[in-house]
């Protein structure tokens, strides 16, 4: 192998450090392309043995060479080592960024059930509003045509007061009229006891019919009376009975 191939492996060597360097950006790429670093690897040791053995057979040198060889081998293994402790992580992070996933799949499903659980509760508890709304409604509706039937109900009383006070002014005058029929009776019962004493002492036949002409104009005037009084009676009982 010539000088150039071994500097060409060492390029490919330089661009695989940097990508180790920037391993906890690039692992999940790297982690596909380490077997071909590691055969990339192995083909710098050998190449770098032989050229070191090569070098020692034509430099005088040929202890220091094969010390560097020596180290160089002894530096690709420490690598080889790093590289398989790395590609552990890796496998440890795509394993732990598998579960994270899977937690996050789960509480994203746990969120959505939660939030659709708030959207029913939300509901249920609009629905509750308007149904206690609708009841207070029906509730204050239902107070208010109780307060239009009390106060309806309160005219009413009022009018039959006013009615019972007015039949009780009518029962009044009735009462009157009674004692005024009872006053005439006993009015009429003396008249008559006087006329029928003056006619059984009458002289003649004139002073006689005078007697009876007059007892025949007072009673006129006393069932003119009576007449007036019966009407105003049954006027009274009429309103009575229709209240």
């Amino acid at each position: 192998m010539s000088i150039y191939n071994i500097s060409a492996v060492y390029q490919i060597l330089i661009e695989w450090t940097t990508l180790l360097c920037n391993l906890p950006y690039e692992g999940y790429r790297i982690l596909h392309c380490i077997p071909h670093f590691i055969d990339n690897l192995c083909a710098l040791v050998r190449a770098t043995t032989t050229y070191l053995k090569n070098k020692s057979g034509e430099n005088p040198e040929t202890e220091r060479w094969q010390g560097l060889a020596e180290e160089n081998n002894q530096r690709a293994l420490h690598l080889e080592r790093s590289l398989w402790r790395q590609q552990e992580n890796i496998a440890t992070l795509t394993q732990a960024g598998r579960v994270l996933n899977t937690q996050l799949t789960e509480a994203r499903a746990a969120a959505t059930e939660f939030d659709n659980c708030l959207n029913q509760v939300n509901q249920f508890h609009a629905q509750q509003q308007n149904h206690n709304v609708t009841q207070q409604e029906l509730l204050q509706n239902q107070i208010n045509a109780e307060r239009r039937n009390i106060e309806v109900f309160q005219r009413r009383i009022h009018d039959l007061e006013q009615r019972i006070e007015q039949q009780d002014s009518r029962i009044d005058e009735l009462k009157n009229h009674i004692d005024r029929v009872v006053q005439l009776n006993k009015c009429l019962t003396i008249e008559n006891d006087e006329h029928e004493f003056l006619e059984n002492n009458a002289d003649n036949w004139e002073e006689l019919a005078r007697i009876r002409g007059d007892k025949r104009n007072r009673l006129e005037a006393r069932i003119v009376e009576l007449e007036l009084i019966v009407v105003d009676y049954v006027d009274l009982v009429a309103f009575c009975l229709s209240v």
